[in-house]
């Protein structure tokens, strides 16, 4: 019988975000203030109100890249991940073959604490809507020569189909 489940989760926004979005609003009001009032606006010879609008054009695009969602995609024994920029660009970032993982567990569970502080080589994926919450989970995995740790958020389904796959190396 064939697996297929799917979910989407929201990014949660955090200061760094705020900030990014405050340094782009203010950079375009300084280019809007340069293109209209100084010097470089007499030999634009009207060409500072296109400039102007692309400034915000352009703050605007940089900002929507910051709504950010990621889909988690099980089909049998491997879980596809996708991050969504501006419900508009979709960009795989990895596929995991579950049957090759080493362990699959809860970022808050007491039992792995000591394997989720060990990072010295490992290539860290932050796919979770907000790493802060309660049900983001981690995976650690190799990978192209490589090991890596993806944090995801799943639901009750997936981890529930995960574990069918395999049950000795996910840890509900």
């Amino acid at each position: 019988m064939d697996i297929f489940y799917e979910y989407i989760v929201k990014r949660k926004m955090d200061t760094k975000d705020y900030l990014f979005i405050a340094g782009i609003v203010l950079l375009a009001l300084l280019l809007t203030f340069i293109f209209t009032f100084t010097i470089v606006a007499q030999y634009l010879f009207g060409m500072w109100l296109l400039l102007d609008a692309a400034a915000w054009w352009g703050a605007v695009f940089l900002i929507r890249q910051r709504n950010l969602e990621f889909e988690y995609i099980l089909t049998n024994n491997e879980l596809d991940i996708d991050k969504i920029m501006a419900r508009q660009r979709r960009k795989r970032l990895l596929t995991i073959n579950f049957k090759e993982i080493e362990v699959c567990a809860r970022t808050h569970d007491v039992m792995f604490k000591h394997q989720l502080e060990r990072t010295e080589g490992l290539t860290v994926i932050d796919a979770a809507g907000n790493p802060e919450e309660e049900n983001v989970y981690f995976v650690d995995f190799s990978a192209d020569g490589a090991r890596k740790r993806v944090l995801f958020q799943p639901n009750e389904k997936i981890i529930e189909a995960l574990k069918k796959v395999n049950p000795r190396a996910v840890n509900v």
